[in-house]
């Protein structure tokens, strides 16, 4: 803030028409400044994607108060919003959930409060204040008295994003010293190496289950007919997805081991995936049949628990009581064909059906059946935030509790009607934290309205309190 607020002066102040309320706002817009910038450094809790925010988007939206407040009467605060939050620093952004934190940011700094509020709030950490109408070097001063440390709930987030931050960034550096340490030991006992990268690769290779039988599948999902319902047609892709995985992982590690015995040429690609799975990676081909951030040992596990859950889904005579949206390949599909089931159902158009979400806080083993319109959805992680059990309502994440297991949800359609927003924050979903997704693949698979309890759903938002349907390794 100093750093932007000290390249003004006294001769600045002058050429304005309304110094005082100049003063406060240049303050308040370099602390919005901040805060856009800063956000940066917490991840997607911040903004979804990286965005070049830079001290040109400062000097813009300095140009722009300044002509706001050149003119007489009132303040256009709609027009000084629109301007800095969708014009000047939302033109960096392409995330429309991002833009909503922007707005909501742009009108907490900027607002008539920030004016004529004494001592005027800017964040919801105490101390960071508008100091009252004085001299340049008042304010300046001001700055000066703040903390030399920002914590992340100066800049609207959760304390507990300081932690993962933290977090990050040292196994970033042990990540770091692990690879140069890796590429220094090269070139050691290579018999010993080649021992133990041929234990790992018949180990993997005796936890990979049979593949499935698909057509019989198709026969025991066929109704009197010959339709299946959208779930089963579901059911069968995500059948066949796996089965795709399951073949590339035996090829690539049959390969393997042939090419450790030397009976096979060893490729730059095998080369590669033995490399990944050495440092406990999951190699890239693996991956890209379903978004996941954990390492080869969780990954492994979750997987069988995937092929698990599937399974017995598929020899079952009837759907799961509680579906384990986190285990799917393709979530949003999984959504798109609960939405198909309700249309055939109700014999309505899509536009005419809206989502409704009850919380069920029994447990598993406690529901003797499905419920007979929509599903129940399990595994659920809350990120940015906690739950209150009793109340059912987002409330403040305790220290250190990064993720919160949400209980079971029942996720139906009902026909459109005059949809409740207050006291409703409509929380955004995603497969993993990394909320962007890649090219191939979008993180996003729809939103749970939850009740926003005593903060505002604005509040909910600059958290970036989001559910999660995987978490980075083992939770």
């Amino acid at each position: 803030m100093g750093q932007h607020y000290s390249r003004f002066s006294l001769d600045n102040f002058a050429k304005c028409s309304k110094p005082s309320q100049y003063k406060k706002l240049l303050f308040s817009l370099s602390f919005l400044h901040a805060t856009v910038v800063q956000r940066q450094r917490y991840g997607s809790c911040g903004w979804k994607r990286i965005y070049n925010f830079s001290d040109s988007d400062f000097d813009m939206s300095e140009r722009i108060l300044q002509l706001q407040l050149s003119d007489d009467g009132e303040v256009p605060w709609s027009a000084l919003h629109t301007l800095i939050a969708d014009v000047t620093y939302g033109n960096r952004i392409t995330d429309e959930l991002d833009l909503k934190v922007l707005r909501v940011l742009v009108k907490q700094c900027l607002s008539s409060s920030s004016i004529t509020v004494d001592s005027y709030k800017l964040s919801d950490s105490d101390g960071y204040t508008v100091p009252q109408d004085g001299s340049f070097p008042s304010y300046l001063d001001h700055i000066r008295s703040l903390p030399s440390v920002d914590s992340s709930e100066v800049f609207g987030l959760n304390s507990n994003s300081d932690t993962e931050y933290m977090a990050r960034t040292s196994l970033y550096l042990i990540s770091t010293l692990e690879s140069m340490n890796a590429k220094s030991s090269a070139g050691g006992d290579d018999e010993k190496a080649n021992e133990r990268l041929s234990t790992l690769v018949n180990q993997l290779l005796s936890m990979l289950p049979a593949k499935f039988n698909i057509q019989a599948v198709r026969s025991s999902k066929e109704g009197a007919d010959q339709e299946r319902s959208p779930l089963d047609n579901f059911l069968i892709r995500e059948l066949e997805t796996f089965n795709r995985l399951l073949t590339v992982m035996r090829q690539t590690l049959e390969a393997l081991r042939l090419g450790l015995q030397g009976l096979a040429l060893m490729t730059s690609d095998l080369d590669q995936a033995l490399e990944l799975l050495d440092t406990g990676k999951v190699p890239p081909l693996w991956g890209s049949f379903y978004l996941s951030m954990k390492s080869l040992g969780p990954w492994m596990a979750d997987f069988l628990l995937r092929i698990e859950a599937i399974k017995n889904w598929a020899e079952g005579a009837s759907p799961p009581k509680a579906f384990w949206m986190g285990g799917f390949c393709d979530p949003i599909a999984f959504s798109a064909a609960v939405q198909q089931t309700a249309v055939r159902k109700l014999g309505a158009p899509y536009d005419a059906l809206i989502w409704e979400f009850v919380i069920i806080n029994s447990v598993e083993s406690d529901i003797k059946a499905g419920p007979r319109e929509g599903v129940f959805v399990k595994g659920l992680l809350l990120e940015g935030a906690g739950w209150d059990m009793d109340f059912a309502t987002l409330v403040e994440a305790p220290p250190m509790k990064m993720l919160t297991k949400m209980p079971i949800i029942h996720m139906k359609l009902i026909e459109s009607k005059k949809k409740t927003v207050k006291g409703i924050y409509n929380c955004p979903c995603y497969v993993y934290p990394d909320r962007h997704g890649t090219r191939e693949k979008a993180s996003y698979v729809m939103s749970f309205d939850l009740k926003s309890g005593k903060f505002e759903s604005e509040f909910w938002l600059k958290r970036g309190a989001a559910l999660l349907l995987s978490s980075i390794d083992d939770f």
